[in-house]
């Protein structure tokens, strides 16, 4: 049976700012990373992101709602990795003793695999939140972020999922050396 992970994208209040751990040892020593930690046994998902967040960081339940935003499958290494994305009620303080926590503005490029941990996942993971905040911040609507404190974000979000291009409907040979519908740059 394959060992499950948890990964919490835990956004500040103000949704400008995420919570993230330098990593003390490997996987990823020295690293900028995300929290999280591993599912128990018998643990449900959810379950186990509220506990991970709370060792980790001393947040609870009361004080940010989680989402389940996606799922990362590593079939080689038999395991896989389950993402939760939350937003503070209100600002307080993070304590945690495993790594050194640290509040992260959004505009670093989360992509650098030379400062972040993942290969590129924290990048892509943020931008995911980005596109799908209505949805993945569905409990926080209550209480709706003033455009001026706001980190740019699109104005609509296409939750249909379509392709704008869909590659696997060209022969094989416009495949592998592009279609007459790109654009030469």
């Amino acid at each position: 049976m394959r060992q499950g992970y948890n990964i919490i994208m835990l956004y500040s209040a103000d949704a400008s700012r995420i919570l993230m751990c330098r990593r003390r040892k490997d996987p990823y020593g020295g690293l900028a990373n995300l929290i999280g930690g591993k599912i128990e046994p018998g643990e449900d998902g959810l379950s186990a992101a509220y506990r991970e967040m709370g060792e980790e960081s001393g947040v609870s339940r009361d004080d940010a709602d989680l989402t389940h935003v996606m799922d990362f499958v590593y079939y080689l290494q038999d395991c896989y990795v389950e993402v939760y994305a939350g937003r503070l009620k209100r600002d307080i303080a993070v304590t945690g003793d495993e790594n050194e926590l640290f509040w992260s503005d959004l505009g670093q490029d989360f992509f650098d695999m030379g400062l972040y941990a993942g290969e590129g996942n924290i990048g892509h993971m943020i931008e995911q939140v980005k596109m799908y905040e209505k949805e993945i911040f569905k409990h926080d609507l209550a209480s709706p972020l003033n455009d001026n404190d706001r980190v740019s974000r699109p104005q609509t979000v296409d939750t249909s999922l379509r392709l704008k291009h869909d590659w696997r409907s060209e022969p094989e040979h416009q495949r592998a050396f592009g279609s007459a519908n790109d654009k030469q740059l």
